[in-house]
């Protein structure tokens, strides 16, 4: 008899019919299993002791018996529910032997397994299975289909190919702690597929342990949701856009005014509102129909967005109604310059299909904020109130929501179209005011200062174009003007052999950085010919403080030219000796407000004879602007003021009365 892993094993007597099989013997396991003595077996029939065998079963493993061939087969026992491995042999003529081995654990985790890999290649999520390092061991079909990788591709490779860079160090540092710790982790990650693209999924990770419960292995099971993003993502620009121009919405406006409004507050600037409405729009959906109409609306966008800068937002709030929210406004008429431009827009007909040229105008409303209110229902109102004010000036215009700021606006920008005629034209001249030497008293240099005398206004103070200048751009051009002038006359004056040593040229903060100032000078200087060592230029204090290291690598850069720099209107700012000390700086300029008070405000007098103190500490020259009394005059030579200007030397006066010598004047 046979043992080991057999459940039993029997040998049965093979003579006669298989109904009369009788038994010979039979093992241990068989006794266990029936409970069937072998003594109360041996010599018993078959179908006696076991009434509800399967009846083939004898039958069929008799006639193999019978052959003479062993063989083997897997039979199911209906009964039992239970699978059986039997294996039948003739151990002696007339006799056949049968041992049966319960399979049925086999069998049903085979079929788990059979399962296992149907569901894994069938899923429609993507699965793939690493090692504890995070190497792909396996990977199925989903996952294939949504990466674009094969199973050839990832196999072996760190999972870290997907990745598409979107997350940082810190966001798959805290899914590693938690799946080392939990076994767990899920979430949505943007990954990369093959081709680049990325694209969000939830992903699902498992850590499987071993015996010694370490992990062994990492299962992860990821879904991709890009079209349930992108239903979102288009849902919600449903919800705050246009559909026809793809413009922001009213409800989106508001969002982002309010956005705007925390800004403007903290930065201390203005905000504006532009309400347009398109003239007359009505009658051309009426002769042409709507669907003419939704087409010109799609161009008219198209030319609004190219005037306005990238952070401004251009909305449609209905029909025929536009709107543009302006941030960081700084004066009004900034405001008034954006509505010209987009008036401007409007002139040139529009060309739709096969129809004739259409022209179209639109009435343009301004509020501001905070002056016209900083709730946006009101803000609205209010620019709705200027578009009315608009319509009934003819249309085609703009009106502030405040008459004074719609007469300001329109001022600034006649101003602005005047100074780039004079500019164009060279109205502007330059006029020069001696800087004075306090040690001999002689004339030892000048001061450029740019004058505009306006045919029909006349002289038009410095103070009111220079700004209109920075805010338009104008500012570069004319820079590089009184520079070039500047230069040339200074030029012109020492070959004529006069004694001077100085011409003094203000640089605007907004020309600082506007252009290359550096190579602008350099450039200047080659063509007229000047020593750079002549030619000292003006900065403000706001220039250092405000751009640090940006103004230190510019201000190296001149002084590699050879130039000397001085700092204007100094005691107005900051006037720190550790900002000073950073900064290449040759002269310090006290401000004339203080020189005005000097004899009269304590407060003054201490400043300047500080500014004074502070230039001789630092080995800087100091020069005391608008001196225009003896008494102004006898302070600073009291505590050691090297130069003046002011009116009581001189005032400034064309190239041609410069004088070489300035005796002293009443004021």
């Amino acid at each position: 008899m046979t043992s080991g892993f057999a459940l039993h094993e029997i040998v049965l007597d093979a003579e006669g019919k298989p109904c009369d099989y009788r038994f010979i013997d039979v093992n241990p396991a068989f006794e266990a299993i029936t409970g069937l003595a072998r003594a109360d077996t041996v010599g018993r029939c078959v179908r006696e002791l076991l009434p509800n065998i399967e009846p083939h079963w004898i039958e069929r493993y008799g006639a193999v018996a019978l052959t003479g061939d062993g063989q083997q087969f897997d039979d199911f026992s209906s009964d039992l529910d239970r699978q059986y491995r039997v294996t039948v042999y003739r151990p002696e003529p007339q006799q056949f032997a049968v041992i049966v081995d319960d399979i049925t654990a086999l069998r049903r985790h085979e079929e788990s397994l059979r399962q296992a890999a149907t569901v894994f290649e069938q899923t429609r999520d993507g699965v793939a299975i690493t090692d504890a390092s995070a190497r792909i061991i396996a990977v199925n079909r989903a996952f294939s289909k949504i990466t674009g990788y094969s199973s050839e591709e990832v196999v072996g490779r760190n999972t870290s190919l997907l990745k598409s860079g979107h997350h940082d160090a810190a966001f798959y540092a805290a899914m590693w702690s938690q799946l080392t710790g939990k076994g767990f982790w899920e979430g949505e990650v943007c990954n990369r597929r093959k081709n680049g693209e990325h694209y969000p999924q939830w992903l699902t990770i498992s850590a499987v342990l071993n015996e010694r419960n370490e992990i062994e292995r990492y299962i992860g099971v990821f879904t991709d949701i890009s079209r349930i993003r992108n239903a979102e993502a288009h849902a919600e620009f449903i919800a705050y856009h246009d559909a026809l121009t793809r413009l922001p919405n009213r409800s989106l406006l508001n969002i982002r005014y309010q956005h705007a409004l925390d800004r403007a507050r903290r930065h201390d600037h203005k905000l504006a509102l532009l309400i347009l409405d398109l003239d007359l729009f009505r009658n051309i959906n009426d002769s042409l129909g709507h669907e003419f109409g939704d087409r010109l609306l799609v161009a008219i966008t198209e030319r609004f967005k190219s005037r306005l800068r990238d952070e401004d937002t251009l909305a449609r709030l209905h029909g025929d109604e536009f709107a543009v929210l302006m941030e960081d406004v700084e004066v009004s008429a900034d405001a008034a310059v954006v509505a010209r431009d987009l008036l401007k827009a409007l002139e040139a007909p529009f060309r739709i299909g096969s129809a004739e040229d259409i022209y179209i105008g639109a009435s343009i409303g301004i509020s501001i904020s905070p002056d016209d209110g900083c709730d946006p229902a009101l803000l609205m109102r209010n620019a709705d109130t200027a578009v009315n004010l608009a319509k009934a000036q003819g249309r085609k215009t703009f009106c502030f929501y405040t008459e004074s700021l719609t007469t300001l606006a329109l001022e600034r920008m006649r101003l602005e179209s005047s100074l780039r005629k004079a500019i164009e034209l060279e109205h502007l001249v330059l006029h020069y005011q001696p800087l004075i030497e306090a040690r001999t008293g002689a004339v030892i240099g000048s001061e450029a200062l740019v004058r505009w005398p306006d045919p029909e206004q006349g002289m038009i103070a410095p103070m009111r174009f220079i700004p209109v200048a920075e805010d338009c751009g104008l500012i570069a051009p004319l820079g590089a003007w009184v520079l070039l002038t500047a230069c040339r006359q200074m030029k012109a004056w020492l070959d004529a052999g006069r004694p001077l040593r100085t011409i003094a040229v203000n640089v605007s903060p907004r020309q600082f950085f506007l252009q290359d100032v550096p190579e602008l000078v350099r450039q200047t200087l080659a063509d007229t010919g000047l020593d750079a060592r002549f030619l000292e230029l003006e900065i403000t204090e706001g220039i250092l403080i405000e751009h640090g290291e940006r103004a230190v690598a510019i201000l190296k850069r001149l002084r590699e030219l050879g130039v000397r720099l001085s700092i204007d209107d100094f005691g107005t700012g900051y006037s720190s000796l550790s900002y000073l000390k950073r900064f290449p700086i040759d002269k310090l300029k006290i401000d004339r407000s203080f020189v005005r008070d000097i004899t009269s405000d304590a407060n003054a007098a201490e400043i300047a004879s500080t500014i004074i103190a502070m230039a001789r500490s630092l080995q800087l020259s100091v020069l005391a602007e608008g001196v225009e009394t003896p008494a102004q005059l006898a302070f600073l030579e009291r505590h050691g003021c090297e130069y003046y200007q002011g009116y009581f030397f001189c005032r400034p006066v064309a190239a041609a009365q410069f004088p070489e010598s300035c005796p002293v004047t009443s004021p």
